[in-house]
């Protein structure tokens, strides 16, 4: 099972060969997405730059934010989607401090991964490698 993180799937979406190509070579059934990656791209992404649109100096518009919050939901439902669990959660609570100075993102996908059996697909190794237990692999890379 692969959980991918979400500069996975931008690269996916944007049509990036190696990502492409990997994930259509890789069964439906194997490619998931955690409900941290898509936390991270709706709420921390899209649903922020909606209330940011609305502010006195908006990057784009409340039209073009929503039209891409939409868009990112469609993407989404491309993929398996995995639940965070509390097993997830507590196994996140328990990493050690200096794991968790990677974030709380990736390192709440890693232990959604850990208790999972899964392996994080994510071209960002240099933080996963500092998570102890996580499998993960670089799909962005040529073999």
């Amino acid at each position: 099972m692969y959980l991918l993180d979400s500069d996975t799937i931008t690269l996916f979406l944007n049509g990036h060969s190696t990502v492409t190509k990997r994930v259509l070579q890789t069964p439906n059934e194997l490619i998931y997405v955690s409900s941290v990656t898509v936390e991270e791209i709706l709420i921390h992404g899209w649903y922020a730059k909606i209330t940011e649109s609305r502010g006195s100096k908006p990057k784009i518009s409340l039209e073009q934010a929503f039209t891409q919050f939409h868009k990112s939901i469609r993407d989404l439902n491309t993929f398996n989607l995995l639940a965070l669990n509390k097993e997830s959660e507590d196994r996140y609570k328990s990493l050690p401090a200096d794991a968790k100075r990677v974030g709380r993102e990736d390192c709440k996908l890693a232990a959604h991964a850990i208790v999972a059996g899964a392996t994080v697909v994510t071209r960002n190794t240099v933080d996963f490698v500092r998570i102890p237990h996580v499998k993960f692999e670089d799909w962005s890379r040529e073999d």
